[in-house]
């Protein structure tokens, strides 16, 4: 966090600009760090943890601007890009949200553009049927790790660790919904900022670092995982009805079952990418089990 306020300060200097920081209820003294090294900074401290929707509804409600930024603690500022994204999006009709490129510490580009869940994208992806069009048109369809984000482009959702916005969107859709403590937030709301006639565009020209969730120390594992596709699912079922919504997990159950298949023969024929194969085979078992898990009810 302290790294974070501290590259805004030098690199979104030329902005003029408030830094509204939420404290959820954190107990490793970051609040009064804040207070004490960043005093001009607006503080608003929970006395619980009331999750990631609503501490950042909460700032974006007592903003005085007419944008916001939203970044994520583990997030820092590299350069002036973010700055110079500002002066650009300002001329973007209908723009919703601006998303810009997220990297690790050692440049690697993390991807964080997608499409909405569908049962046709499952099928593409899942069963590997994408690898029947062209890479550029791969990449068109699919967003994610299929192309190297490298253009401008309108993009379905992207990861709230960076999202910058007209506060009329805000007001308009009364931001993220906090009936999702943590997890699927960013998604369900682009869906309703799209559904708004918003665009969510994707600017590859502005970048930042990313620790790729060290604000929270999170890790692989079943349960953040199971989360994720938890989340998803509630979300598509409430857009498209409780009907479709069994088709599409049935699709997703056995597309994740053909894909543990295939890591499991690349692996077992070895190879340089075999510890590649094998991390892959685990994170589609631990996909599975979460489909499994809904499809029987369990938790």
């Amino acid at each position: 966090l302290r790294n974070c306020l501290t590259s805004v300060e030098t690199h979104l200097a030329a902005v003029s600009h408030e830094i509204i920081v939420v404290d959820n209820a954190s107990s490793d003294g970051s609040a009064e760090m804040v207070a004490k090294e960043f005093p001009w900074a607006r503080l608003i401290r929970n006395v619980e943890s009331v999750g990631f929707a609503r501490a950042n509804n909460q700032a974006m409600h007592v903003a005085r601007g007419r944008w916001c930024l939203l970044l994520n603690s583990d997030t820092v500022l590299i350069d002036d890009s973010v700055g110079r994204l500002f002066a650009r999006v300002r001329t973007e009709p209908k723009l919703g949200v601006a998303h810009c490129r997220l990297v690790k510490p050692d440049g690697q580009l993390q991807y964080s553009t997608y499409r909405f869940p569908s049962i046709k994208l499952s099928l593409l992806e899942d069963f590997g049927l994408y690898k029947l069009l062209s890479p550029a048109r791969r990449g068109r369809v699919l967003l994610s790790g299929y192309w190297e984000q490298d253009q401008e482009r309108d993009v379905d959702w992207v990861a709230g660790a960076f999202m910058l916005c007209p506060r009329r969107v805000f007001e308009e859709t009364g931001g993220f919904s906090e009936a999702y403590f943590m997890y699927g937030e960013d998604m369900e709301w682009c869906h309703r900022i799209r559904d708004r006639g918003w665009r969510i565009r994707y600017f590859p020209d502005a970048s930042v670092v990313h620790l790729d969730h060290s604000s929270s120390d999170i890790r692989w594992g079943g349960r953040p995982i199971a989360t994720c596709i938890e989340r998803q699912v509630s979300i598509y079922a409430g857009r498209h009805g409780r009907l479709r919504s069994g088709l599409y997990q049935f699709v997703k159950m056995t597309g994740t079952l053909f894909r543990v298949a295939y890591f499991t023969v690349r692996g077992l024929a070895g190879g340089a990418q075999r510890d590649y194969y094998r991390e892959m085979k685990r994170y589609y078992l631990l996909c599975l089990r979460a489909y499994v898990a809904l499809a029987v009810g369990a938790r």
